[in-house]
């Protein structure tokens, strides 16, 4: 009874919230950036939340309680490293650029219609890769929850995130965020310092631990060795940069310095929210063979806690405050896959003359349509990790380095860019998919594949643009300062 008036009150207040600000969703802009006058202290909130979802607290717990100190390398130090990067060199530089507000918009104005297409395709199925991994670990903590198959689960929580998503768009999502964020950092103390009270104190936890598995703290472990860490700072940390959701956010700011210290200040929340997970799983290889003799699956490590270690109050908070995190992440990435929808095929080649009311119902549409795209891929996945891996795979592999070059090398063309795209994605869903169907891969495994990837992007890169005119000022002049008259020099002959 607790736990259904919790979820009843917790539901109602995200669609309350989301019902009074849809009165401030006037146009495209307003549904897609929240009309472009958010604060540094609802940017970063709204960053840390919408990317640090349920996934990320199900696999730095489970996996810290398997792994040890050496599961920091998972998500953990690579999103730290992400944010740090996005935040210093991309934050300002974003929210500089006229008129964007998808990454497609970002690519058009640096290089051209095709590489836009390109990225369009690409960064959809990086949103539909992402939703998927949030709708999985959603339907998966509901099952070790409460026992509902992870299909309804899913389900449920797909209908609920669609009606407060489609009534007032991204600044519904941002206020949402904002209070979900609060009650996931609340619900993470509560777990992390109650665990620590199970296993006795740090003290004993690290004793207990140390006298059987000596190299449970080490940073790096034989299952996370120095290379593999590499990979995941790639995949996990260096993936973050070209993603259209938090380019999506600094576009939303007030002004340029709103939008780097919104980006900081999702680097100082994300710190917390990993440390505290892992916490309380490296405290549970203690505590829990003492509570259980059934083997507890490392993705329902957090949700068998939560059921069964703590009073009907805190276990009802706890799973509101879990499934806040997984349903914050979910309302960005169909956001965000929805924008592209709407922007790069709705209004560039069905009806470019939208009014718009009619952008906003296509949005809506849109945000429909991609949820339901993501529960359909949901169903084909039993591994959380492997959809996260997934998506950030296709983010790092075919957007990271045109990304880049966009903003740091004057010489890239649209022939590097769309050539980087399509190679690196290319790759990484054929990798992907024999993988799936068990066949043999000529080349390193999945983890290592995205290595290949990467390099096959950057040579693809490098070789368009070096082959290609080069760029005209008109098409650098957003991204590069441009020499004035005065710079130039003469020379008396």
């Amino acid at each position: 009874m607790v736990l259904l008036i919790m979820i009843s009150v917790f539901i109602l207040l995200m669609i309350c919230v989301s019902a009074f600000f849809s009165r401030f969703v006037k146009t495209g802009e307003d549904f897609y950036l929240g009309g472009r006058r958010m604060p540094w202290w609802v940017l970063g909130p709204t960053i840390a939340a919408g990317l640090f979802g349920g996934t990320s607290m199900l696999v730095v717990a489970g996996n810290a309680m398997t792994d040890g100190l050496s599961a920091i390398w998972i998500l953990a130090i690579p999103s730290w490293i992400g944010a740090f990067v996005s935040a210093i060199f991309f934050a300002r530089k974003v929210r500089s650029l006229p008129g964007v507000a998808s990454l497609p918009d970002l690519i058009e104005l640096r290089y051209d219609k095709v590489s836009r297409n390109v990225f369009m395709i690409v960064t959809v199925l990086f949103y539909i890769a992402f939703t998927t991994s949030q709708l999985l670990a959603i339907g998966k903590f509901v099952f070790g929850f409460s026992g509902i198959s992870v299909i309804t689960g899913m389900g449920i929580a797909l209908i609920v995130v669609l009606i407060y998503a489609t009534v007032s768009g991204f600044l519904g999502v941002v206020i949402t965020d904002t209070i979900m964020a609060a009650i996931l950092f609340v619900g993470l103390v509560i777990l992390a310092f109650s665990s620590l009270s199970w296993g006795n104190g740090w003290s004993n936890i690290s004793e207990t631990i140390t006298s059987t598995t000596p190299d449970f703290f080490n940073l790096f472990s034989t299952s996370i060795h120095p290379l593999l860490a590499i990979v995941y700072v790639a995949a996990f940390g260096l993936a973050l940069v070209p993603q259209q959701d938090i380019f999506q956010r600094y576009a939303s700011a007030k002004d340029e310095k709103n939008a780097l210290f919104g980006g900081l200040f999702a680097l100082v929340i994300f710190i917390p929210l990993y440390i505290l997970p892992m916490i309380a799983g490296i405290s549970g290889k203690v505590w829990l063979p003492l509570q259980t003799s059934e083997t507890v699956p490392v993705d329902q490590f957090v949700a068998w806690t939560a059921k069964n270690m703590f009073s009907p109050f805190l276990s009802a908070f706890l799973f509101v405050a879990i499934v806040a995190a997984i349903m914050s992440t979910l309302s960005t990435t169909i956001n965000s896959g929805a924008l592209n929808i709407t922007k790069d095929v709705y209004q560039q080649y069905v009806n470019k003359n939208a009014s718009p009311k009619q952008v906003i119902t296509i949005s809506r549409l849109a945000t429909i349509l991609m949820g339901l795209l993501a529960f359909i891929f949901a169903t084909t996945f039993d591994v959380i990790l492997d959809a996260l891996y997934l998506a950030f795979n296709v983010a790092f592999a075919g957007m990271f380095v045109p990304v880049i070059g966009a903003f740091y090398w004057k010489r890239a063309t649209a022939r590097g860019a769309t050539w980087s795209a399509l190679a690196g994605t290319i790759f990484v869903l054929f990798d992907f998919i024999l993988l799936k169907v068990g066949k043999p891969i000529p080349w390193p495994d999945s983890a290592y594949g995205l290595v290949t990837a990467f390099l096959l992007s950057l040579a693809a890169f490098v070789i368009g643009s070096l082959t290609s005119v080069r760029p005209t000022d008109e098409k650098t002049k957003y991204f590069f300062k441009q020499k004035s008259s005065n710079d130039s020099v003469e020379i008396d002959e």
